[in-house]
């Protein structure tokens, strides 16, 4: 069962098993029952004419939907993990480019939600987890579902849920996130085994939050919406991240008292070699950070570029234009493949472990043809981000429309450079 499939069990298990996340997520008294006095259309009628009159201009659209696409590009390492690693701040930065697009101030929206829920709730509605600018990201859906603007509407199933997510994050995960422990945690909830990782499960996660929330599209694609649904919206997205976080925190905690990680017992290569030295995490950070220094700062070593097009049977120069392109690159998660690799080395040869010796170099070159078939998590990984250096980086696939040779020959060459110069830096 791959992660996406299984995360969806999992947000589904926590919508059939909890029919009062609602109420968990914001608490309030019981004796003061949540009654809806009248249907009212206070932000239909006074937010909704600044959203139409500042998308009358194309150049604004296009303005949100690349401040998102930035956003997430600009956060994809701490984005693309197994689980809420990274805290991913929503800053105030972020927040004005909505209360521009609108002209509006936060204290002007502040005001006028106040008054929403006066008119709309018979008791005074709790607004400690509602971020004003929400607001302006609901009534942007709306304006993107009622012209059918796919890219605007995409952008806003990000924006609601990233701009929720620091704030669930804090709450559950103050001190930090281990790593280690998280990628165990993930990879072990709910006692399902065989689980294949998937390299954005959190972005994943937060987005399913905002698409999974019952009836959503018909309620907010209406001729006129009412205030209740800006609000119920909201709180729905925030009730799913903070449901589906409470779940995996508890596990978590549970695996940190027991310090268990992805480095511990369970984590078995396909020989059956058991991972369980002291202090290896520590030691492979220390390993990769200065390797990571030399790759950044050195240029491509033209030597072992050569060799590895040798072997592989590409060209040389374009070669190392190739690899050129992937160091440089902000996305290429370089440290995850040298982390990775080192993990996957040491943990196997305990005895003859020294990262640059000839057994090392033996066997990196020949961990390859094992990387798309392992159920091994640190191998799967290692496999995806080949997939994302040669497609996402480099588009080979692009290059090479009718060679697919061509393609895979450069794919192996660029991992046999990577391998020889871990090995040459150490």
């Amino acid at each position: 069962m791959k992660y996406r499939d299984y995360m969806m069990e999992l947000v589904d298990d926590i919508l059939s098993d909890d029919n009062d996340i609602y109420l968990e997520a914001r608490p309030r008294d019981p004796s003061r029952p949540k009654v809806v006095k009248y249907e009212r259309y206070y932000l239909e009628d006074n937010l909704m004419p600044k959203i139409n009159q500042a998308f009358k201009h194309p150049k604004v659209i296009d303005g949100i939907i690349d401040a998102t696409v930035k956003f997430i590009t600009d956060n994809q390492d701490k984005l693309l993990t197994s689980g809420p690693v990274h805290i991913v701040p929503f800053l105030q930065k972020d927040a004005k480019i909505l209360y521009d697009t609108v002209g509006m101030t936060e204290e002007e929206l502040t005001t006028m939600i106040e008054h929403v829920k006066s008119e709309v709730f018979s008791y005074n509605f709790p607004m400690e987890t509602i971020r004003p600018h929400q607001f302006i990201i609901i009534g942007m859906l709306i304006w993107g579902l009622r012209h059918a603007n796919e890219d605007l509407i995409e952008s806003c199933k990000y924006l609601i849920s990233l701009s929720d997510y620091p704030f669930i994050y804090r709450k559950y995960w103050k001190r930090g996130v281990r790593e280690d422990i998280m990628n165990y945690t993930v990879e072990h909830l709910g006692n399902k085994s065989h689980l294949r990782r998937l390299g954005n499960l959190l972005a994943w996660l937060l987005y399913h939050s905002t698409v999974c929330v019952g009836g959503w599209k018909e309620k907010l694609s209406a001729d006129r919406v009412q205030d209740l649904c800006f609000i119920d919206f909201i709180n729905r997205v925030y009730s799913q991240i903070n449901s589906a976080f409470r779940k995996i925190s508890n596990s978590y905690y549970e695996n940190w008292e027991k310090n268990a990680t992805e480095h511990t017992p369970q984590n078995i290569t396909d020989d059956g070699t058991i991972i369980t030295q002291d202090n290896l995490g520590s030691r492979v950070a220390t390993i990769t950070e200065a390797t990571i220094t030399k790759f950044r700062t050195n240029d491509i070593n033209r030597a072992n570029a050569l060799n590895a097009a040798e072997r592989r049977k590409v060209g040389p120069d374009k070669l190392v234009g190739l690899l050129t392109t992937i160091i440089a690159d902000k996305t290429n998660r370089l440290f995850r493949f040298v982390e990775s690799t080192l993990l996957l080395f040491i943990s196997s040869n305990p005895i003859d472990d020294k990262v640059g010796s000839g057994a090392f170099l033996t066997f990196g070159l020949k961990l390859y043809p094992s990387l798309s078939t392992s159920k091994v998590p640190l191998r799967q990984e290692i496999d995806s981000i080949l997939d994302h250096w040669v497609y996402n980086i480099l588009e080979l696939d692009k290059v090479y429309t009718t060679r697919e040779a061509s393609v895979i020959g450069y794919r192996r060459a660029i991992y046999d450079y990577m391998i020889m110069m871990i090995n040459y830096y150490n």
